[in-house]
Order: structure tokens, then sequence, then C-alpha cells
């Protein structure tokens, strides 16, 4: 994988997370919890400057905040830091071109997700 090629994986990367981010708002434009929204699908997006990562979790069933455990989640963690990607270069060496890096994968796989839970719950988003 060249170096040109991960920088534009990376740049891929960072469109998606605005998407993810946007389609979060749209899917939870207001307090999700069960006893609000019965359960209507509950986004968790968190973003932290100090690994340069997104942490997107997805509550099928909504969030309950009295429900111990809490309810099962789908997660994903995408890093963008130039550290990240930059590994790829070395894992991929071996192989052609066209392979992603995993940050790229785990964005698409997250975005994905939100899409089809918009679909189904009637979420317009752009």
């Amino acid at each position: 994988m060249t170096k040109k090629v991960l920088k534009e994986q990376q740049q891929e990367t960072r469109e998606i997370v605005k998407q993810i981010f946007n389609l979060a708002l749209a899917i939870n434009p207001n307090d999700t919890k069960q006893d609000t929204t019965g359960n209507k699908p509950t986004v968790s997006v968190r973003f932290s400057g100090i690994i340069a990562g997104v942490e997107v979790k997805i509550y099928p069933t909504g969030w309950d905040d009295g429900a111990l455990p809490s309810p099962p989640s789908i997660s994903y963690l995408i890093y963008l830091d130039d550290e990240s990607f930059t590994a790829c270069v070395d894992e991929y060496e071996p192989y052609p071109e066209e392979k992603e890096c995993k940050q790229l994968s785990e964005a698409k796989a997250a975005l994905a997700e939100l899409q089809k839970i918009a679909d189904k719950w009637g979420v317009n988003y752009v």
C-alpha cells in the first residue's frame, strides 16, 4: 500500500466519520432512553482527542439506564491518527493496493449499520 493510497483512505475515513455524526443526530435528535422512546435504537458517538478516535455504540432496543447489565450493544472503534494509518503500510505491504485499512473498514461498517437503522425507522438523512 502506497502512502498516497493510505492518505486517501485516511481522508475517506474522516469523511465517513462526519456522516456517522450526522446520522447519529438524525436518529437520536432528542433523549432516547427506553422510557421515552420505547424500543427505538439509541446511538452514542464519542470522539476522544486523547486517542484521536471515535467510538460508536448502538443499542438496538434503546438505552435503559436502569438496566443491569446494560442492554447489549454493537460497538465500533475508529482511530483517526496518522500512526494508526501508517501501521497499515507495514501490515498490508505484501498485498495489493486495493486492501483497506482496518479503520476505513470499521468506519464503513458503522455507517452501514446506522443507515439500516435510519431506513428501518424512517429517519430522513442526507
